[in-house]
């Protein structure tokens, strides 16, 4: 398992892991709609693992990630936003708005719900209590898990999460977070998705007495889609 240092490294080594060793794959759907493997071929990894130990550049990094990759919505601001709401229940939350507006017009069903298929506030906040008293019981305990993919969204045909848990664990005087996540796009959610479980990480650990010094993360299936990767790293 890579141990990465700053978040910039975090970036670009998992950046040129992915498409200097991924393999070649092609799903014809992307969040249940039909995509054209020109393109939606993707590059991916299966089983990609790492920790990684500092982060203080996130901020930086992030942006320079957006501008190489032509992804204004990767940015700190959004990543803050989506953890805030990862503590509220309301859907349709609001962080992505002015964003990812046309993400979301084209693989939600919020225009025709008015609502998502499912926040992770939703999911995650009414079970929030119960990981802090564990924590604040036991700080050796290894049941503070917080699953945001449930049981029965195996047999949904919509959107479902990509992220399957976040587990903390508090050794004295050190906390951890461990993420598990299914599916990742490496382009356009990656540095959202491990930015914005760091900040409500840190939150959550705080209120417990602990600070957050290591983050571990294990994804299924780690990809990048053809129409989202500069030229450079075209395969």
């Amino acid at each position: 398992m890579r141990i990465y240092s700053s978040f910039k490294e975090l970036l670009s080594e998992t950046c040129r892991e992915l498409f200097s060793r991924g393999q070649i794959a092609y799903d014809p759907s992307v969040q249940g709609l039909p995509a054209p493997r020109e393109t939606h071929e993707m590059k991916e990894i299966v089983g990609y693992a790492y920790k990684l130990t500092g982060w203080s550049d996130m901020e930086e990094a992030m942006d320079e990630f957006a501008r190489e990759f032509k992804k204004p919505h990767v940015n700190f601001e959004v990543a803050k936003r989506w953890a805030r709401d990862m503590r509220s229940v309301k859907n349709p939350d609001d962080w992505w708005r002015g964003f990812m507006d046309d993400y979301w017009e084209k693989y939600s069903l919020l225009p025709v719900w008015g609502r998502f298929e499912y926040t992770y506030g939703e999911r995650l906040e009414p079970l929030r209590k119960g990981a802090v008293d564990k924590l604040r019981s036991n700080p050796f305990s290894r049941g503070a898990v917080l699953p945001v993919y449930y049981p029965f969204d195996v047999f949904q045909r919509v959107r479902v999460p990509c992220t399957l848990a976040y587990q903390f664990l508090t050794r004295p005087p050190r906390g951890y977070l461990i993420i598990y996540q299914r599916s990742c796009d490496f382009v356009n959610f990656f540095a959202l998705d491990v930015a914005k479980a760091i900040l409500y990480a840190e939150e959550l650990l705080a209120e417990v007495g602990y600070k957050l010094t290591t983050v571990t993360h294990f994804i299924g299936s780690l990809h990048a889609y053809r129409v989202d990767v500069p030229e450079r790293w075209r395969w």
